[in-house]
């Protein structure tokens, strides 16, 4: 399942310890964090927001959330690890780019997320943006506010 320039990671979440430190952008040359609110769902839609990312400049730090309901032990999400990280793995094995694919099996997604991103971050947002109140737009909101600076690609 390894790629030459993929590290690939599925951890539980931890609790998110507060807010990003500091003000200041990220830094020049630093990762670009392609961030999935939920599991993918097409290759089209992976294939995008790389191609997004890539655009960005930098190596990519891809984040898949995936919320497992309580009726679930947390290390029995849904939507088998493998098969996420073999998507993912198929868009950005041929890119070239050096890359590290992280799944986050969590409760609370948006905890989680804010967990991940300790320090500012160039973060592309990949989640359902349409409406002011829509939940990709609370997350983007939310993720400014620590300190982040979000691209939504949104889920049309």
């Amino acid at each position: 399942m390894s790629s030459s320039g993929s590290v690939v990671t599925i951890k539980r979440a931890a609790p998110a310890s507060g807010r990003a430190t500091g003000t200041q952008p990220p830094a020049a040359g630093s990762a670009v964090v392609v961030v999935f609110a939920a599991v993918p769902d097409s290759q089209a839609r992976i294939e995008e927001a790389i191609a997004r990312a890539k655009d960005l400049g930098g190596s990519l730090r891809v984040i898949v959330v995936q919320e497992v309901s309580t009726a679930l032990a947390l290390d029995a999400p849904p939507v088998s690890n493998e098969f996420i990280i073999r998507k993912l793995l198929e868009v950005l094995a041929p890119s070239g780019v050096e890359s590290k694919v992280e799944v986050l099996l969590c409760r609370d997604g948006r905890e989680a997320i804010r967990s991940a991103l300790a320090s500012p971050a160039l973060v592309v947002l990949v989640a359902d943006g349409r409406g002011w109140l829509s939940r990709g737009m609370r997350l983007l909101r939310l993720l400014v506010r620590d300190g982040h600076c979000v691209a939504l690609l949104d889920g049309a």
